[in-house]
């Protein structure tokens, strides 16, 4: 390649001069550059990728939660969006609604990350894990704080899930 004025000005100066360029700022501009590009398209690191494989595999090793986000005293929160019907989270008496404080990955109370700057990806990553290891929870139900100490096991995802309401007439 020709170094032309015209080259060298393209380039940021940091490639010009050959200063070493770490994983983490590359993954920091992929996630920025690539939706500028092409809005149906994202960039996942890999170990959000991994989440995703799981969820297209049938089963995972988790608590059985979908985490989604809403409002608690005017901030957004991590939040239960559903509890998979048998699932350990059940069995243990985690609702829709709570609201996730904080989760130990380890099970150890003492652990326990707060949950105010996680992503819902992040979240999951912590709570799915080994099966028969223990996860610990810390929710928020109304003006209460619960502990769960809640062991994985494996759940099944339902590829579609439906019921009659009426002869002839599905859901």
């Amino acid at each position: 390649m020709v170094n032309s004025p015209l080259t060298i000005l393209t380039y940021p100066r940091w490639i010009r001069y050959g200063f070493y360029i770490n994983q983490e700022f590359i993954e920091k501009l992929l996630k920025g550059g690539i939706p500028a590009f092409d809005k149906y398209c994202h960039y996942s690191d890999p170990n959000l990728k991994k989440l995703e494989e799981e969820n297209y595999q049938g089963s995972f090793y988790g608590i059985g939660l979908t985490l989604g986000q809403g409002k608690f005293k005017g901030e957004i929160v991590l939040m239960a969006m559903s509890v998979t019907d048998g699932s350990p989270a059940a069995r243990a008496g985690i609702q829709s609604g709570d609201y996730i404080v904080a989760i130990a990955s380890d099970g150890v109370t003492e652990n326990a990350v707060l949950t105010d700057d996680l992503s819902i990806q992040s979240a999951t990553q912590l709570i799915r894990g080994e099966k028969n290891k223990k996860v610990f929870l810390k929710v928020a139900r109304k003006d209460e704080l619960l502990e769960f100490l809640i062991t994985r096991d494996e759940i099944k995802i339902e590829a579609l899930e439906g019921r009659l309401a009426a002869p002839k007439v599905g859901y």
